[in-house]
């Protein structure tokens, strides 16, 4: 069984490599909308810092995975223009 500090950290690291994603999509937003977005992840991520229980981590991080994808499909340009 992990410490609790170990399981933090462990938690810790899953949101960081997480938020590196949701950086590196945003950079494939215009330009204009980037900043907006910078700000929101970062908020999203300060918002649940604390959070160590795995479970809700996971619905967190899957959630978002979810709004990243819809975000990054409403700038894309439509096929049908």
């Amino acid at each position: 069984c992990l410490s609790a500090t170990r399981r933090s950290a462990r938690m810790s690291s899953a949101g960081l490599v997480f938020y590196r994603e949701v950086c590196r999509a945003i950079r494939k937003l215009p330009k204009d909308t980037q900043s907006y977005y910078r700000v929101v992840a970062r908020e999203k991520v300060v918002a649940h810092r604390d959070e160590d229980e795995p479970e809700r981590i996971d619905k967190i991080i899957q959630r978002s995975r979810e709004d990243v994808a819809w975000v990054l499909k409403k700038y894309s340009p439509t096929k049908d223009a």
